[in-house]
């Protein structure tokens, strides 16, 4: 755990406490999470500045949990680990206010048509929650380009296997034409 102060996007002293864990959420003394706590002890005795601070954070922590678990959800066993970064509100809890999940993004190694469709798999999950983050996009446009590279090893691959069933085939026709002794035997 590792906490630091800051100041926040309302100009507001914070500090914020990274946990390594994802799967370990925030919880209160009472066992709720921030944002049930919050409902639980409402104003609790903080000024309407604090108040509407600790609504904001509450909402973030919302957020930032349901846009994390959009991933988790679809990407299923594509999605690895994952944390998430918490600042302390006014009211002394911990709200979620960023994270991460790690999604295996790497080829299926000597099957092209697997990595295209856990490249399609990759970009669904980067794209899962209702708002993806820059960085959600980017994990989907590399995830799209690595599909594009698989598509064309498939085109060489296919244009590869045609071009060497045409030589067979007509290595075939020159066998059988040179063994019946036609005009082409006699003249080569």
């Amino acid at each position: 755990m590792l906490s630091i102060t800051s100041i926040n996007a309302w100009n507001v002293p914070v500090t914020v406490v990274m946990h390594s864990d994802a799967a370990v959420p925030a919880v209160t003394a009472s066992g709720a999470t921030p944002a049930v706590a919050t409902q639980e002890s409402s104003a609790g005795g903080l000024d309407a500045s604090q108040q509407a601070q600790l609504e904001r954070l509450v909402s973030t922590d919302r957020h930032v949990r349901a846009h994390e678990a959009a991933h988790r959800h679809v990407g299923g066993d594509l999605v690895r680990g994952g944390s998430f970064s918490f600042t302390v509100g006014p009211d002394g809890r911990q709200y979620a206010v960023a994270g991460e999940v790690n999604i295996d993004a790497s080829k299926v190694a000597d099957d092209p048509h697997a990595t295209v469709r856990k490249m399609d798999h990759v970009q669904r999950t980067a794209l899962a929650p209702s708002d993806p983050s820059p960085q959600d996009r980017a994990v989907a446009a590399a995830a799209g380009q690595t599909a594009q590279e698989a598509l064309a090893e498939l085109q060489i691959l296919s244009d590869a296997q045609a071009a060497g069933e045409s030589s067979a085939r007509a290595l075939a026709e020159y066998a059988s034409v040179s063994r019946g002794g036609s005009e082409l035997d006699a003249y080569a």
